[in-house]
C-alpha cells in the first residue's frame, strides 16, 4: 500500500510541475470486511465451532458494527490519511440445519455509512459512503460429534462470495471468492474451546507501485463459557495473514450474550486491533440480536452441546430450556462398556448387522454368513469352518470335497462322525482311528481360538464301575497324548474319564451300550454364553453306533 501511495503522490507532483491538473484516481475496490457473525452461534459470535444446529432448527441474527480506522494510508512511513476513518456495517446472517450434520447459511452486509479523510491532496478519490456488500452463502458439514462419543467436534465448511454489490465502498471483489474452513471444538471443564481456520481465495487486485491485495489465511481461537443460565461470555484472538506482500493483523475481542426472551438473544462484542493490515481496525464493536424459534427436533438428532455441560437450548435462549438436565448414562450410550446382549440394537463390530441379528457381534462379517468372518468366502463362517483358508461346501464342513471331513465344529464341542477305537479292555488307540484323530488335530490347528478342549472318556455299565472309570481315564489320556504328538499344544488339552457315570442311551440294550462307549471333545473356556445363537446349521450326521472291539 505504501508503494501505491508513493507512486500516486509522485505522479501528482510531476503533473503539477508540468502545469497540468492530474485527475483523481479511484482506489481499487475489494472486500475489506474481516469480521462476520458466525451463522449458527453455537461457539463464539464471530468464529465457528465443530458443532452444528439440531436438524430443522435455524437461527437469524443481525448486528450493527462500528470500525475505527480500518483502512489507513501512509507514504514512506508518514501517515497520509485514512481512506476509511469510521465505518458502520449492518451484518445480517441466517443458518438452517437440513440434517443433524448438514447446515446451510447465508450472509449479507450493508454499509449504511462510512467516512474518511479528504485524499485529493494525494490524488485519490473518496470511496463511496454507503453500499450493499457482496452476499455470501455457505454449507457446513459436521464430521465428528462429541455427543456421539468422538473426542472432539469437527466440522468443515465451504463458502462462496458472489460479486453482486453496489457502490465503491470496499464491499466486494471483482470475481467470486471461495472460503474453505475447518472448525474444531472441545469442552475443557466449563469452557468450550473452538479453533476456526480458513482460506479466502480470490482474485488479486493490482495496485500502482506493485503491491497486490488478494487471497489470505485467517481464523482464530475462541473460549466460551456460561456464567449463568442466560448469560454467556467469550474471548477470541483472531488473525489474518495475506498471501501477498501486505501486513498481517491481529484482533483481541471479548463478547457477552444474554438470552432476554425465550427466543431472543442480545449480544455485544468488541476489542482492539493490532498492525495495519487492511480491514484490521484500531477498534471494533458490535451490538446485535439473534432469533431462534424453538422448532421440533427430530428424535434421532442429539441436542447441541453446551459450553458448560450436557444439553441446553443453545441456540434457543432460556427459558425454553430452563436448566441442564443430567441424564444418567446407560450401557448402550456412546462410549459406555457393554456386552452385545445388553445392546441388541447396536452394531458393535460395525459390519452393518445389529447385535441381535449378528451371530459374531464382535467380529465383522458379511450378511451371507450372518455377520461372522469368512476368510475363504465359501459361505461357511470361519468359526465352524474346518478349513477356513480353503473354500469348500457346507456339506463337507467348509473343506474341499477331496478331503472327507469327520469333525463338526459346534458351539460346545468338536463332534466326531466316527468312534475312537481301542484294544478291548485296554487304553491303546487302534490305527483305524488315527485318521479321525488327525482331523481333530488339524481342526484345532486351524482354530487357535479353541484355547481348551476337554477329552472325555465314557463306558457302559458292564463290569466293575471303578475299573471302567480307570479305563476311560486311560483312554482319554491316550487320545490326548496322540494329539500332542500331532502338534497340539499340551496346555490346550485336558483328559477326564467318567466311566459309566454319564450315559447318553439306556444300557439295557446292545445299541444303547454301544452309544455309551464313546470319546467326546468338549470345548471349554469358549462355550457360547447365555443367549448366544448357535452356529449356522450344517449337516450333522449321527454318531456311528459301532462298538469298540
Amino acid at each position: 500500500m505504501q508503494s501505491f501511495i508513493r507512486s500516486t503522490v509522485i505522479a501528482v507532483l510531476l503533473a503539477a510541475g508540468q502545469g497540468r491538473a492530474a485527475p483523481l484516481q479511484p482506489l481499487p475496490d475489494f472486500s475489506l470486511e474481516r469480521f462476520n457473525l458466525d451463522p449458527d452461534g453455537l461457539g463464539s459470535l464471530g468464529l465457528g465451532s465443530g458443532l452444528t444446529l439440531p436438524a430443522s432448527n435455524y437461527r437469524l441474527s443481525a448486528g450493527l458494527q462500528f470500525e475505527r480506522d480500518p483502512l489507513l494510508l501512509s507514504l514512506q512511513g508518514v501517515p497520509a490519511g485514512a481512506a476509511i476513518r469510521n465505518r458502520f456495517t449492518l451484518n445480517l446472517t441466517g443458518a438452517y440445519a437440513v440434517t443433524r450434520w448438514l447446515e446451510v447459511a447465508g450472509q449479507l452486509n450493508v454499509v449504511p455509512s462510512q467516512t474518511g479523510d479528504n485524499l485529493s491532496s494525494v490524488g485519490l478519490q473518496q470511496p463511496g459512503k454507503a453500499a450493499f456488500n457482496e452476499p455470501f452463502v455457505s454449507a457446513r458439514a459436521g464430521l465428528l460429534r462429541s455427543a456421539d462419543g468422538a473426542p472432539l467436534d469437527l466440522a468443515v465448511q465451504l463458502g462462496l462470495g458472489v460479486p453482486l454489490a453496489s457502490g465503491q465502498a470496499f464491499g466486494h471483489d471483482d470475481s467470486p471468492s471461495l472460503v474453505p474452513r475447518v472448525m474444531v471444538s472441545r469442552n475443557v471443564g466449563s469452557v468450550l474451546a473452538s479453533l476456526d481456520v480458513g482460506t479466502l481465495l480470490r482474485t488479486n487486485v493490482g495496485l500502482p507501485g506493485g503491491q497486490r491485495i488478494g487471497s489470505q489465511l485467517d481464523g482464530g481461537l475462541a473460549l466460551t463459557t456460561d456464567l449463568l443460565q442466560a448469560l454467556r461470555v467469550e474471548t477470541s484472538l483472531r488473525f489474518v495473514q495475506p498471501f501477498t506482500k501486505v501486513p498481517g493483523g491481529l484482533e483481541l475481542l471479548a463478547g457477552v450474550r444474554y438470552r432476554a426472551l425465550p427466543r431472543l438473544e442480545l449480544f455485544a462484542i468488541g476489542g482492539p486491533g493490532f498492525h495495519d493490515s487492511p480491514g484490521t481496525p484500531a477498534f471494533r464493536a458490535m451490538l446485535g440480536a439473534a432469533y431462534t424459534p424453538a422448532l421440533a427436533v427430530r428424535p434421532d438428532a442429539p441436542t447441541a452441546t453446551s459450553a458448560l455441560s450436557g444439553p441446553v437450548c443453545a441456540p434457543s435462549p432460556a427459558p425454553v430450556c430452563p436448566a441442564p438436565v443430567v441424564k444418567e448414562l446407560g450401557p448402550c450410550d456412546p462410549g459406555q462398556k457393554h456386552t452385545p446382549e445388553q445392546c441388541p440394537d447396536l452394531d458393535d463390530d460395525h459390519d452393518g448387522i445389529t447385535n441381535a441379528k449378528d451371530e459374531c457381534p464382535l467380529e465383522p462379517g458379511p450378511l451371507a454368513t450372518r455377520g461372522c468372518p469368512d476368510r475363504d468366502g465359501d459361505g461357511v463362517p470361519d468359526k465352524i469352518d474346518n478349513c477356513p483358508d480353503q473354500p469348500g461346501p457346507a456339506s463337507n464342513q467348509g473343506c474341499p470335497v477331496k478331503i472327507k471331513e469327520m469333525v463338526v465344529i459346534t458351539a460346545n464341542e468338536l463332534e466326531i462322525k466316527h468312534k475312537v477305537f481301542f484294544d478291548p479292555g485296554k487304553t491303546r488307540v487302534l490305527p483305524v482311528s488315527f485318521g479321525l484323530l488327525n482331523d481333530v488335530a488339524r481342526v484345532m490347528e486351524a482354530h487357535p481360538e479353541m484355547t481348551g478342549v476337554l477329552i472325555e472318556g465314557h463306558t457302559d455299565n458292564t463290569g466293575n464301575a471303578q475299573r471302567n472309570r480307570e479305563v476311560s481315564q486311560g483312554r482319554a489320556e491316550a487320545v490326548r497324548d496322540y494329539l500332542i504328538k500331532k502338534g497340539v499344544a499340551p496346555e490346550r488339552l485336558q483328559a477326564k474319564g467318567y466311566g459309566p457315570d454319564r450315559p447318553i442311551a439306556p444300557n439295557a440294550t446292545a445299541p444303547g451300550r454301544a452309544k455309551n462307549r464313546r470319546v467326546e471333545f468338549r470345548l471349554v473356556g469358549q462355550q457360547a454364553p447365555a443367549g448366544e445363537k448357535l452356529p449356522l446349521p450344517l449337516p450333522n450326521p449321527a454318531k456311528s453306533p459301532s462298538e469298540n472291539p
